[in-house]
């Protein structure tokens, strides 16, 4: 259909029509607070408080392709149209908006700011005669919150006795939307100050995670409510189940600089960048502390430091019993590992571990994996060598080809002695490359 095509928009008994032509492009009536729009056996409602551009592209897609489903992402074609006829479409929406109450349509705007998907509680009339509730819609993004997820309670966690199971109609509950928030129901001041100053930044989705919390104090920073929340969600996905999470008296407690000190100290731990500002890096770290199983009473460093010693002690004793498994399958610590084809190399510094033993015990002094190479190194198919050079020490794994497999310090990090080890082993073990490659030609 052209563009170029005279549009005429005539009243209707409830709203108007949209013609092209000769043709009835789409209805348009007003139901309730809502414009419900139909084209083709089609219908669409839209909310006073968000009308356009949604309406407009709506009009649009239906005159260029009157047969096809209105596309939420419209083409050029659509949204020239689109541009041309909104000042027309503008003006009798006006006349069905007058009347409305400008506080509803403002309070209509803040849900769908949240969720643009049309949230249920937009088609209740009675609920949108509360002036008070309106109020804290239109001002406070988590009464906006409230509102918007309201219809769909799963996006609630579960507590005991929870007033969203209980209700047959949870969009009544509105009216005490900061109970919405509590873990027994009922709202108290460190939360209702925290809920009307909520920080900017912070995900609506976290935001139902407070019922989960018992705060202690208001939480305005954004890091600081980031970092409780995200610890609830955290533990709430692990342990399948919604509860108050452990150490959340730690948690809540935390300040914005703990937060920002603990997280750098968790990046040094793992050797890689951690920021406050990726959500990701705050779960990692709210993990990483949940998985302490005892109670701790201090500040946010101190269960950082304990869960520290306990995930450590955990691993250690993952890589013990993997140990006696991997001597197990040796035949026993004195089981010797197979010597390579060529002389061993005789350089101060360079020892071959050559029993299972040895390999075990390797891994325990510096503390990485090298005792789950025991069984290859008595197979023949690795040679393990410890390396001490400046003062450093080092496990070297070379191939049965003479290439470096691993080099590695204490802790799996890399040093002078594994840099060093690498050379040394690497000229050592040329000829065993050029014997495989004889042996394969």
């Amino acid at each position: 259909m052209s563009a170029r095509l005279a549009i005429e928009i005539t009243p209707a008994p409830r709203g108007f029509a949209v013609r092209a032509g000769q043709r009835t492009v789409t209805e348009v009536e007003r139901r309730g607070l809502t414009l419900v729009a139909a084209a083709a056996g089609r219908e669409r409602r839209f909310p006073f408080g968000a009308v356009f551009p949604a309406l407009a592209h709506w009009v649009a897609a239906a005159m260029a392709a009157p047969d096809a489903e209105a596309s939420t992402e419209p083409g050029q074609r659509v949204r020239r149209l689109a541009w041309r006829i909104t000042p027309t479409l503008a003006r009798h929406v006006d006349d069905l908006r007058a009347g409305i109450d400008p506080l509803v349509l403002k309070a209509q705007g803040a849900v769908l700011k949240i969720d643009p998907r049309l949230p249920t509680p937009l088609d209740d009339e009675e609920l949108w005669k509360d002036t008070h509730l309106l109020r804290d819609i239109a001002a406070h993004r988590a009464a906006a919150i409230a509102a918007a997820f309201v219809g769909e309670p799963s996006r609630f966690p579960p507590i005991a006795a929870d007033p969203l199971a209980a209700c047959d109609e949870p969009v009544r509950l509105l009216h005490n939307w900061r109970g919405l928030y509590s873990p027994d129901g009922k709202p108290y001041r460190s939360l209702d100050r925290t809920l009307m100053n909520l920080p900017r930044g912070i995900d609506a989705e976290l935001v139902p995670l407070l019922r989960l919390v018992r705060l202690e104090r208001p939480l305005t920073d954004p890091l600081e409510l980031r970092f409780v929340l995200l610890h609830a969600r955290r533990h709430t996905m692990r342990r399948g189940r919604a509860q108050l999470p452990p150490h959340q008296r730690v948690v809540a407690r935390s300040r914005a600089t703990e937060i920002r000190q603990t997280l750098q100290r968790y990046g040094r731990c793992l050797r890689e960048p951690l920021s406050a500002r990726r959500d990701a890096d705050l779960e990692r770290l709210a993990g990483y502390v949940s998985d302490f199983p005892h109670e701790h009473r201090g500040r946010l460093g101190g269960l950082f430091a304990a869960a520290r010693h306990w995930h450590r002690q955990q691993a250690e004793a993952r890589a013990e019993a993997a140990a006696r498994r991997e001597l197990a399958e040796c035949g026993g610590a004195e089981t010797p590992t197979a010597l390579p084809p060529i002389a061993l190399p005789h350089l101060p510094g360079l020892t071959f571990l050559d029993t299972a033993g040895a390999v075990v015990a390797e891994g325990r002094r510096m503390r990485h994996c090298v005792a789950s190479m025991a069984t290859e190194a008595v197979a023949g198919s690795l040679y393990l060598f410890h390396v001490e050079h400046a003062a450093c020490q080092a496990t070297v794994a070379v191939t049965c080809y003479g290439e470096v497999l691993e080099a590695a310090g204490p802790d799996n990090r890399r040093n002078t002695a594994s840099d060093w080890g690498t050379a040394r082993l690497e000229e050592w073990g040329a000829p065993l490359g050029r014997r495989a490659a004889g042996t394969r030609g």
